[in-house]
Formats: C-alpha cells, structure tokens, sequence
C-alpha cells in the first residue's frame, strides 16, 4: 500500500489522485470482505483490522481530571521547570526547523515571524485547555503542497475533522485495516528519508552530506535524544575543521593609498609600492586558525619580500585570545625582521583592540615613537603611512621639503610645476602663483561643503586635508558623486574641486583641514574669468593642471578599486 500511495504521489499529477486512493482503499477492503464472506471476527483474528477498544475515550472526559485548584501537589512544581524550559527550547528550535524545511518546498516566501505567532499562540491555546505541545504537522503540510493545495479550505476541514474526531465516543481506527495506517506512516517515512539522505545530497556539500548521514544512524543506534546530541557535536568538530583550514586573511602586494601627491612622488611610487602588503583579515579569528594567523602568514610574507605591512582588521567580527597570541607571534617576527607595521580598524572595536593590546599583537609605544609602526584609524591611513616612510627611505622629498620656508609664492609655483610636462615655463608659472590668493584654514575646519556651489579651485599648499562624501543628499547616485564615495586624503599638491569646478555643479564632497591645519591657493573663477581676457596662456595653464589633476585622482580611485 505504501508502495501504491508513492507512486500515485510522484507519478501521477491530479491533486484528487492521492485523496481519492486514500478514501477508496478501507471501502474497497470492506466491501472485498463482503464479497469473500469473511466476518468481521475472522478479519480482526487474523490482524486485518484492529479489535475495537471497549472503553473508547472520549474527548470530553479529559476535563473530568480537573477539579479546580484542589488537589494539586504543588511541591512538585519546582522539580518540573527545567523540564518546562527544555520543552520550551525543543519545540522553539523545532518550530524554526520545520518553517525553515517548509520555506524549501514553498515557491513564495514565508513570514517566519507571523508563522512563529501562529503556532505560540496555538500552543498558548492548547496549554490552557489541558493539551500537548506541537508545531506543524510536518508531513501533512508537505503532503498538501506537494499535490498542489494551497487553498486555506484544507486547514479548516483537517481542524473540524479532528475536532469531530476528538468528541467522538467510538475508537475510529477500527474502521481502518492495519496494512493502511501501517501504509500511510511507511510512505511519510520513506517520503521524508528520500528528500533528506537522497534528494539533499545535490543541495549540500559533500561534508554536510556526510554530517548528514552520521546523524541518521547516531539516531538509529543510539536514539533520537542521544543521536541529535551526538549530531550536534560532530557538527561542531566539523565547523572547526573546515573553518580552520578557510582562509581567514587576504594578501595583497603593491598597494596604494587614495593618497593625492606629487609627480615625483607618484613615479617613485610605481616602484616603491611593490614592497608594500597589506594582509585584510575577515571573519572571526578563533584558535583554529591559529596556525595559519602565524606560522602560515608569516611564511608568505618572507616569500613576498616586502618591507611594509598592513594589518587590517576592518571585515573582522571577533577574535579569542588563541588568534590574538598567534598574531602577536606574527608582529614579533616582523619587528625582528625589520619589517615596518601598520594596523588598522582596531580602534572602533574596543574588545578586539583590548585583546590584541593585551596578548602583545599592537605596536609598542616604543615602536610608534621610533616610526617603525603605527596604529591608524583605516586601511587607507595606514597605508598612506607606509607609502610616506617609503619615499622617505627612497629620499623622495614632497615639494614643500625642497623650497625653503618663508617663501610661500616659491612653493606655489614648484607644487603647480609638478602638473606641467618638462621642461617647465617657470616664468608663466610664476605669473600665475602672483595671481593666487593663499588662505589659512585651522585644525579640522569646512574647507568647503558638499552641496554649495563651486566658485573656486583649491590647490592644498601646506598641512593635509580630506574628503568627505556627501551623503545627504545621494552620494551613492551613480556618476557625479561616484568619485569620492571613499575617503581621500590630500597632501600639499593636491587641486581640489576641479571636476565640480569645470562641469559647473554643486561640490559632490566636503573637505576639512588635516590635524594641524593647512593652508590652501584659491583659483576663483572670476580671476579664471580675468585670464581669459587678459593672457589666454594663463588660462590655458590653468586648464592644463586642472586636467592632469583630474587623471591622477582617476588613477588613484582605479588603484583603490584593483585593492
């Protein structure tokens, strides 16, 4: 019979097929008893059908046990909560589960939240007149969506039939042959055991699988209480495997800052970013990945041969104290090795940055006073850093190291000469720098505002400076803000404004002075306006650093993409 409900089932596609088969079968089986001759009697003697029980219980007389408050052994409560808790739990965790195995049957998605409501409260309403816990029936949901009923009709019949069978006084499972209760519960057997050690092994890993298989016959030998725990802790030793050997760090060689500098600053690092890695961790460091935070990272960064890294810890949701130790054996091998460091994105994570400090993974102070680490606020900061104390090694001076100081129109012509292609008019450059207007600006203060119109361009002359993205007013529109959805930082050098300026726009960023302040050339577009009445070279000259300006803020944002 479980044979024939199978393939009615799955080959055969009317939704009244299975219905009808299920119906037809206890009459075809009294009516062949007819037809043969066989009492009642013989039939039941013979284990065709059940004896019928002669004192059927009935619903109703379940409240008959209830005699108000009296009688109750309250002393006994107490012994009963933990057993009420871990009921709570099961049926909790099982609920989820069997939404969850529903959702894979169901094309549409479901309100987990609104099915979890239902099946609280229809606990809530069982408990108070005297019933057992329960989530759905698992098998019947299936077995209705599978043969296409999706109309609430369904539950409403199945809910009044069973309420019917609940007041009835008559034991109705005398009316059913043993082969089909024994038929119905081999096909919701044999259905649920095909979709979850058959049909699932091209929906799983092959470990997963394996987990899988391991569970069902931990279940069989030992029992479902026993086997689910024994499954639960294979499925733990498995996570710790498998997370183990993922990998937990990218590498990356020949990294660049968003950093805007100079011409020659920017040819010498072509070659000088070679010797900078960054090693980006993600996920969360725990003792299995000990090893590979150590002994395996420090083997590809000796292979690498570079002689600044980066740690990065911005993808990091958490760490043990296992990872924190294994890393602090990384930094101490890069510190003996004369290898620069720079950690980033630990300071916003205060119990991840507490257990680096402690288990020795930062830098010293020692070694932050000495410039041989830091401690920056993000990737690109610290990164930024390593670039400048490569330059600094390479003996590649930023333009205001090599202009003596006092001489602030001097400095202006050699920061803008550095746009131009040699050899350089010195003289029209000069001519230019005469014209600009230098302005001061204090620690952290609004060198302009995303959103007001942009009048000027700004070349930063002493001190930094940095973008912010305006993200109040659609900074992630593609197109005209799409250039500084990231931060950048701008050293002296740097033209600021000059896309917003020329397409005559509404700044798409906002830019502050650095920490110790800075001082800034204004371009305003009426002296923009006077050059092109009075020298047409100087206006070209302007248009021509604006343009080169451009191409190396493009050049820099295309870096940051391929990091």
């Amino acid at each position: 019979f479980a044979s024939l409900l199978f393939y009615v089932s799955y080959y055969v596609d009317n939704a009244s097929a299975l219905p009808t088969v299920l119906l037809a079968t206890p009459v075809l089986f009294f009516v062949g008893l007819l037809i043969a001759g066989i009492p009642l009697e013989d039939a039941r003697a013979g284990g065709w059908i059940p004896y019928p029980d002669p004192n059927p219980a009935v619903g109703l007389k379940c409240f008959e046990l209830y005699n108000g408050f009296e009688g109750i052994a309250w002393s006994i409560l107490p012994s009963h909560i933990p057993t009420v808790i871990g009921l709570i739990c099961v049926v909790a965790f099982g609920s989820v589960l069997d939404i969850a195995a529903i959702q894979t049957e169901q094309p549409d998605p479901l309100d987990f939240d609104g099915e979890l409501r239902m099946i609280g409260l229809s606990n809530l309403g069982s408990g108070l007149t005297g019933g057992f816990t329960g989530s759905y029936i698992f098998s019947q949901v299936i077995f209705s969506q599978r043969q296409g009923v999706k109309s609430r009709l369904n539950g409403l019949v199945i809910a009044i039939g069973e309420f019917l069978l609940f007041l009835m006084p008559v034991d109705v499972l005398q009316f059913f042959p043993g082969f089909y209760i024994g038929g119905i519960m081999a096909f919701f057997g044999i259905d649920i055991m095909l979709d979850w050690l058959v049909h699932s092994k091209s929906k799983v890993s092959n470990p997963e699988y394996g987990l899988l298989l391991a569970t069902f016959f931990f279940v069989v030998l030992l029992g479902v209480i026993q086997g689910c725990a024994a499954g639960v802790g294979a499925s733990l030793l498995l996570f710790v495997v498998l997370y183990r050997n993922t990998d937990v760090a990218d590498m990356r060689v020949a990294c660049a800052s968003t950093a805007v500098r100079s011409g020659d600053e920017k040819s010498a690092l072509r070659e000088l970013q070679k010797g900078i890695c960054c090693l980006e961790f993600h996920g969360y460091l725990f003792f299995g990945s000990a090893l590979q935070l150590s002994d395996g990272l420090i083997e590809e960064v000796r292979a690498a041969q570079v002689s600044w890294v980066v740690l990065d810890f911005s993808r990091v949701a958490g760490i043990d104290s296992t990872s924190a130790r294994a890393l602090s054996k990384l930094v101490s091998t890069l510190r003996s090795e004369n290898i620069k460091l720079a950690v980033s994105a630990t300071a916003r994570k205060a119990q991840i940055h507490r257990l680096l400090l402690e288990n020795g993974a930062l830098p010293s102070d020692k070694d932050i006073q000495f410039g041989i680490a830091t401690v920056e606020d993000n990737i690109d900061e610290a990164v930024s850093w390593c670039e400048r104390g490569a330059l600094r090694q390479a003996n590649v001076l930023a333009p205001a190291a090599t202009t003596p100081g006092g001489q602030p129109m001097k400095l202006m012509a050699t920061l803008l000469s550095e746009y131009l292609p040699r050899p350089v008019d010195t003289a029209l450059v000069e001519s230019l720098t005469s014209r600009l207007v230098l302005t001061s600006y204090a620690p952290g203060e609004a060198l302009f505002t995303a959103g007001e119109r942009c009048d000027a361009l700004m070349l930063l002359v002493e001190g930094l400076a940095s973008s912010e993205a305006d993200t109040s007013t659609g900074a992630d529109t593609p197109g005209r803000n799409s250039l500084f959805q990231c931060k950048f930082t701008f050293e002296p050098g740097s033209l600021m404004g000059e896309v917003d300026f020329y397409v005559d726009q509404p700044r798409s960023y906002s830019a502050r002075a650095g920490k110790d302040g800075c001082k800034v050339a204004i371009i305003s577009r009426t002296l923009i306006g006077q050059l092109e009445k009075e020298d047409l070279r100087l206006s070209f000259l302007v248009q021509r650093i604006a343009l080169n300006s451009v191409c190396w803020t493009a050049d820099a944002l295309q870096r940051l993409h391929a990091r």
